[in-house]
């Protein structure tokens, strides 16, 4: 039985990095079909821009089974209406297509409602890609805020870091300016390392 895989670039969450650990973890051995897709072609979801996949998928008169592999259905079809036609053509070569992530198989002739799973299975998974994406980007907007509202303190914290342990604590220069001790560490770095540089800092006497 023969073993391909398909990867694309312009999946949204699914580098082509990503898609081949995937596929590697998942014990994959064979060739791999790789669309390079420029922005352009991304932005306009143009799918005879996908000529690997279509290499992939093409009529053949080859009686042998074969398994096709993706990472996700996500990286198979630009959506769940695209996906039925791309299972149609993987039928039409006896081929089963593999979804790692999603971990189905739809095998040749598969019935309407195998078919209907994968595509509600691509959906399911476009809207988890979908909240990833949204929920990294609150992520990032809230770490932001919390530097911008940080900075003030640890600029207060940066005065006191440098001096030695015994005239003022760790835990007092957090409870001084409102900051954790790991915060501190986390901004400042070791306190060892500002004392010593404080000690070398020319005296004003």
């Amino acid at each position: 039985m023969q073993h391909r895989a398909y990867i694309r670039n312009g999946v949204p969450g699914w580098s082509p990095e990503r898609q081949n650990e995937v596929l590697h973890n998942a014990g994959f051995k064979g060739t791999i079909y790789q669309d390079k897709l420029s922005q352009k072609q991304i932005r306009s979801r143009m799918v005879a821009m996908l000529k690997d996949r279509a290499e992939l998928l093409r009529p053949t008169a080859r009686a042998s089974d074969e398994v096709i592999w993706v990472a996700s259905f996500l990286c198979l079809a630009f959506n769940a209406v695209d996906l039925t036609s791309a299972l149609a053509a993987a039928s039409a070569r006896n081929a089963t297509v593999k979804a790692v992530t999603e971990g189905m198989e739809i095998a040749p002739r598969a019935g309407v409602s195998e078919i209907a799973l994968a595509a509600q299975a691509f959906d399911r998974a476009r809207k988890g890609e979908q909240t990833r994406e949204g929920r990294s980007r609150g992520n990032a907007v809230a770490a932001e805020l919390a530097r911008q509202r940080s900075a003030p303190k640890i600029t207060e914290a940066k005065k006191l870091w440098g001096l030695p342990t015994k005239t003022i604590s760790t835990r007092d220069i957090g409870l001084q300016v409102g900051l954790s001790v790991k915060t501190l560490y986390d901004y400042l770095g070791p306190r060892s390392e500002a004392q010593k540089r404080k000690k070398k800092e020319p005296s004003n006497a």
